[in-house]
């Protein structure tokens, strides 16, 4: 999809969002001043933890952020981080190296962190949204990355303070604690997160339909590519590629445990320029899922301490309080993921909306011109696949000059009453721009040119949207 660079930069403002927890004190770390200029919120506060709207606006963005504020009112949502798209990331830090784990592609596409040693401890994540990473142990230090919800780091250093030194993915700084599982809960929650992936270990490996190297070559792969684990066998792993599911052989793949894991500031700012509003909601709605799996195996394990507890004549165990407070943090961030799929749809829609009505807008500009047949000209004459095809040039889509073609291109809309500004009419031999109110733009023929109709004056055959 094409989308307006300016709309689309609106679009991510809105979106790059989050909640606070509500006992937590307002702080947007570099970005304090900004953000004072956009809500009360952070009028009324000092500084943030855990990101809030305008605080996330401002520090993200640079901006005064009242577009964005806008937007979120639209979305009539309180909660909407900007933990969103692919996360590409090689780890750095001489525990990853010394594990030989770089980035790592799962369902999510967030980098990770190796599973821990035993001597490891590992805490998850669990804010309303995000946490900020500080270089220092002092709110009012640099923020040098973020955690999301169920992102997990290593502890390195916790005092008693407050404050919580950990290693995550290419980040490593301080905490607050209060935000952390860290204990028996923490536990069970890392062993849920975790998944299985497969490293390749040697030159040339393939990857086959089945466990057997006479099945078919599925796809190829590259020494050190990385594929999440289905399953293991004595001599088979299966893995997903992006052909579908395929086994290699185990000798040449290197299985491991990895978590997801925070990303560095720098990371989070070249994702956010290298996206569009559509790609943002694609990946909210893949971290989502992964929250809901993450949350439904996590009341399992509930379910099962539960039992366990009743078969020993016990009513609560330590066992089962861990795996309850493991449901809740997941259950939490599931909740949050949800929201902030449903604040990023939102957002596309409004932008899309906005990009439908400025198509219009435009299309409006060569209003009596002629018609001619074969024609493609807004000025001197058209048909009507070719108005259709110039006026959504203009705005960088290519269009087939012929109506049949078109009525194939974008989503489809059910019906007229759903339409919106912007939408291809398409009907058997004609196509119009819908512009409202059961009306359209066309190039009807010689005697009308490019004119405005009735959408229903014949019967439609589609309707397509093209920026959604």
């Amino acid at each position: 999809m094409v989308f307006d660079r300016i709309r689309v930069m609106t679009g991510l403002a809105a979106f790059a969002v989050a909640a606070a927890i509500a006992s937590a004190p307002v702080y947007a770390q570099d970005g304090a001043a900004a953000a004072t200029q956009i809500t009360d919120v952070a009028q009324q506060s000092e500084e943030t933890e855990t990101g809030t709207p305008a605080s996330a606006a401002a520090v993200l963005f640079g901006q005064d952020g009242s577009e964005a504020v806008g937007k979120l009112s639209q979305a009539k949502s309180s909660v909407a981080a900007e933990q969103v798209a692919g996360w590409k990331r090689e780890a750095a830090d001489a525990y990853l190296a010394e594990a030989r784990m770089d980035s790592v592609k799962t369902v999510v596409g967030n980098a990770h962190l190796p599973a821990a040693r035993d001597d490891t401890k590992m805490a998850v994540a669990a804010p309303n949204g995000y946490l900020n990473i500080h270089s220092d142990a002092s709110l009012g230090s640099d923020v040098v990355g973020r955690l999301y919800s169920n992102d997990v780091a290593k502890i390195l250093q916790d005092d008693g303070s407050g404050w919580v030194r950990v290693q995550s993915g290419d980040v490593s700084g301080y905490v607050l604690g209060d935000y952390l599982l860290s204990d028996s809960s923490a536990e069970v929650l890392t062993e849920i997160i975790a998944k299985d992936v497969a490293t390749v270990a040697t030159e040339d490996a393939l990857v086959y339909y089945d466990k057997d190297e006479q099945s078919g070559v599925l796809c190829g792969t590259d020494s050190g590519e990385k594929f999440e684990v289905q399953e293991e066998t004595d001599d088979w792993v299966k893995v997903s590629t992006e052909y579908g599911e395929g086994f290699i052989p185990k000798e040449s793949a290197d299985v491991a445990k990895v978590y997801p894991t925070a990303e560095t500031a720098e990371q989070e700012a070249e994702r956010l320029e290298a996206s569009n509003v559509q790609d943002l909601l694609d990946h909210e709605k893949e971290k989502a899922a992964e929250a809901d799996r993450v949350a439904q195996a996590a009341q399992e394990a509930v379910d099962a301490a539960a039992e366990s507890a009743a078969e020993s004549g016990e009513e609560t165990t330590e066992e089962l309080e861990a795996a309850q407070a493991a449901a809740e943090a997941a259950q939490n961030a599931a909740d949050t993921a949800q929201e902030q799929v449903d604040a990023a749809q939102t957002v596309v829609d409004e932008s899309g909306a906005e990009m439908g009505q400025a198509v219009v807008d435009y299309a409006m500009q060569f209003l009596g011109n002629p018609y001619v047949w074969g024609g493609s000209s807004l000025t001197n004459g058209t048909d009507c696949s070719g108005f259709t095809m110039s006026v959504y040039a203009h705005f960088g889509v290519g269009l087939a000059h012929y109506d049949g073609a078109q009525r194939g291109v974008g989503i489809g809309i059910s019906s007229l009453a759903e339409a919106r500004p912007g939408d291809l009419i398409c009907y058997y031999g004609h196509v119009g721009i819908y512009i409202g109110d059961g009306q359209i733009i066309h190039a009807a023929n010689e005697q009308l040119g490019i004119t405005i109709g009735r959408a229903d004056h014949q019967t439609i055959s589609a309707i397509r949207r093209i920026f959604y």
